[in-house]
């Protein structure tokens, strides 16, 4: 079964943010220059922002799947995915 083309589209662009992330850091090679250098991520309390807020999300978004994985049986005929 063939992935659709939307989740191989969401996944490349998910791919290259990070990548440009990662690259336009301070402590790794800072290909892409911006000037003034944006170091105030790095300090005290911005570093819980990806720290804390991403990990909740996933967290939560793992919540609601595992939510609706488990009520998938009771989900009216209409909605209800097709047997096989």
């Amino acid at each position: 079964m063939r992935a659709p083309s939307s989740v191989l589209t969401s996944g490349f662009v998910v791919l290259t943010i990070v990548a440009i992330a990662v690259l336009a850091s301070p402590p790794f090679a800072r290909v892409f220059e911006a000037t003034p250098r944006n170091t105030v991520i790095t300090t005290a309390p911005f570093i819980w922002l990806p720290v804390v807020l991403v990990q909740a999300a996933l967290f939560g978004h793992l919540l609601v799947f595992r939510w609706l994985w488990r009520h998938r049986a009771s989900a009216p005929p209409s909605l209800a995915p097709p047997a096989g």
